[in-house]
């Protein structure tokens, strides 16, 4: 069978045959909404086969893309979305909004029971047409986040499943502006997903994760979430950060966040994943800076435990006393295929386990630093570390790292310890030396 005779392929021409124009007529009617103006085209006039009653465009709810502010349309088609769950379609060029987004704490959508069915908000799967095609850029002179994703939160988010948002996001840029917050803000949410994002000059973190509530009668859920194909640039803080409060699970895979000031990612991990991300030219130039960050939780009831890191990129980050990359706390960290590239980072170490001295039960517990390779500076070597070993490091395992500016460095020479019971690749105790090393 030819290309050109594959049944397929002519269903799949059918449907692209089928304009947003059309579609948009069709999906007002069937949603009981006032139909947009539209000039007629028997072209574009085909008949939409399918139920389209869970399908919403902003031009539904007046939408004009010449318009300087598309708040209250925007806010408009959240709200029938999130009512019915579905999906909604973002149109190419730039939407100009002051904060939008999924809010589940609007008034307007009911609180759930505490547990049980339905498990959830229904779904929102939200589309643009691509990075840099579909654009939301917040307005100048704006201060709130320029999209929040949130389920119902405090005394309303209730103990398990229910009440938390479950959305997907997909294929668009957001931009922020100096005045503004966070580009991305989550919060009491569950299996979401949220692809091929790209978010620009936030007045904040580029992607803030946050769950302020965690007892036994509310949980603010962050629990089963996947971004996938994110880009984060320039954020005046971090680029993923959290609000340090309680544990945050997500899993991260092939993104890359560049040339936030701060710090690249922060997180108090539980069962977090890591995979092939790339952290470049983050707190560069400032020692407390890190291109990545694992902190401990300000509520020690909510565990941190079993971050996992494979194929991590760091390049230019932090600086002189500095680290690329930080286990400040936790139990069962492990950081396997790292890369690190020390151009930029003007001397900063690469790894450093326990090295923040925070005391009390914040050590970072049962770190395996397995098998990476560091590009470290000619110029500055001995004295910057691959990898440092701090007091606050207990029971940590640290294998030999590969040096191609120096293949012949001894293991002593290149890892720092100061820890308790540190150990190589071979199970045999690590020479300790007095800290600060």
């Amino acid at each position: 069978m030819t290309p050109e005779s594959n049944p397929e392929n002519d269903a799949l021409t059918t449907r692209r045959a089928f304009s947003r124009r059309g579609i948009l007529k069709a999906a007002a009617a069937t949603a009981g909404v006032a139909a947009v103006a539209l000039p007629a085209s028997s072209a574009e006039a085909a008949t939409v086969v399918g139920d389209l009653s869970r399908v919403y465009y902003p031009e539904q709810f007046g939408f004009k893309a010449g318009d300087a502010d598309h708040t209250v349309a925007m806010n408009a088609f959240f709200l029938a979305l999130m009512k019915t769950g579905g999906h909604g379609y973002l149109p190419p060029g730039d939407i100009r909004v002051r904060s939008i987004g999924l809010d589940y704490d609007n008034a307007a959508i009911a609180k759930q029971v505490g547990s049980g069915v339905p498990y959830g908000f229904p779904e929102v799967v939200l589309e643009g047409y691509g990075r840099g095609v579909t654009r939301i850029r917040q307005i100048s002179g704006a201060t709130g986040d320029v999209f929040v994703v949130k389920g119902k939160t405090s005394t309303n988010t209730g103990p398990g499943a229910n009440n938390k948002a479950r959305v997907t996001l997909k294929n668009f840029s957001i931009f922020g502006t100096p005045s503004g917050r966070h580009g991305l803000y989550t919060r009491s949410l569950m299996h979401s997903r949220f692809i091929d994002l790209e978010i620009s000059g936030a007045g904040k973190a580029g992607f803030l994760a946050a769950r302020a509530v965690f007892t036994v009668a509310n949980d603010e859920y962050y629990y089963a979430n996947v971004i996938d194909g994110l880009r984060i640039i320039n954020a005046a803080t971090w680029g993923f950060d959290c609000d340090g409060i309680n544990a945050i699970d997500v899993v991260m895979r092939d993104t890359e966040i560049i040339n936030c000031v701060s710090g690249g990612v922060r997180i108090a991990p539980t069962n977090a994943r890591f995979d092939n991300v790339r952290i470049i030219g983050c707190g560069q130039g400032n020692k407390a800076g890190r291109g990545f960050l694992a902190i401990p939780t300000s509520n020690t009831a909510s565990s941190v435990s079993e971050l996992n890191i494979n194929g991590l990129r760091l390049e230019g980050n932090s600086a002189l006393g500095g680290y690329q990359l930080e286990l400040g706390g936790g139990v069962g960290a492990t950081v396997n295929g790292y890369n690190i590239i020390t151009s930029g980072d003007k001397g900063a170490h690469g790894i450093g386990v326990g090295v923040t001295q925070l005391g009390g039960t914040k050590t970072a517990r049962n770190s395996l630093i397995g098998r990476g390779t560091m590009f470290m500076g000619q110029n500055l070597y001995p004295s910057q570390k691959a990898v440092v070993v701090g007091p606050d490091a207990i029971d940590t395992r640290v294998e030999r790292v590969a040096l191609p500016n120096d293949s012949s460095a001894s293991y002593d020479t290149v890892v720092a310890n100061s820890g308790i019971r540190t150990v190589d690749d071979f199970g045999t105790a690590v020479k300790t030396v007095a800290w600060p090393s």
